[in-house]
């Protein structure tokens, strides 16, 4: 999957490339376009653009406070300017039929349509993502979601914003998983033993060993599996 990530420098330029650094080293994502790091010197900054918009999947539109840019002086914000690269990106991901998912950074408020020209008002009606400084590895992740296309219930996504939680759960549910592997070779080990325990058949040590291998199964790719899972 390749990601092209739209920002106005002026506004969020260290947490665009915070972001950036985190898509890439993401599974799942081959390319992340921005335009600092990926366009060369003496490259013409429209073609780069319009090449990297071309051949991305998903559209990141990051909108700070600063986002529709300053008044020039007609008195009209810089997203009104037809030579905006900020209004070109927006308008030219809404025109692909692409997808194209607003991010709002640090609480910023989505702008309101009636202060947009009309080929970047429809990205007010996209479903946004909020990214915050003070929980980014939470909100990321969220991202990621949105970027794939996952949905998570709303207990899970709960608990991605409570990693403390998050890893008690883990913890219990691998717990839990490891007596239900114990169960299950009980009952299948008694139906082809005729009835024998597990404990006669393996011993003392050998029910140690057994126990110790169901918790590494369970007690530890179980949680492990549950908080990477993308």
């Amino acid at each position: 999957m390749k990601i092209f990530i739209s920002y106005r420098r002026s506004d969020c330029q260290d947490m665009a490339a915070r972001i950036a650094d985190h898509l890439n080293d993401s599974p799942g994502i081959d390319e992340v376009f921005i335009d600092v790091e990926d366009i060369a010197p003496g490259t013409d900054f429209t073609v780069a653009i319009d090449a990297a918009l071309a051949k991305s999947d998903v559209s990141l539109i990051l909108i700070g406070d600063g986002w529709v840019g300053g008044a020039d002086e007609q008195g009209r914000a810089r997203i009104f300017d037809t030579k905006d690269f900020v209004r070109a990106e927006v308008a030219a991901s809404l025109a692909s039929g692409r997808k194209v998912v607003p991010v709002l950074l640090n609480n910023a408020p989505m702008p309101d349509a009636d202060s947009l020209p009309d080929d970047v008002r429809p990205v007010v009606n996209r479903n946004a993502v909020f990214v915050r400084h003070l929980s980014f590895d939470q909100d990321i992740e969220l991202l990621l979601d949105a970027v794939a296309g996952r949905s998570r219930s709303r207990p899970r996504r709960w608990l991605r914003r409570h990693p403390v939680v998050a890893r008690i759960v883990a913890a219990l549910g691998g717990i839990a998983a490891s007596a239900a592997i114990l169960i299950g070779l009980a009952a299948i080990h008694g139906q082809w033993t005729g009835g024998a325990s597990l404990e006669q058949t393996l011993g003392g040590e050998g029910m140690v060993w057994l126990v110790i291998l169901a918790a590494v199964l369970a007690g530890a790719v179980t949680p492990l599996w549950y908080l990477r899972r993308r």
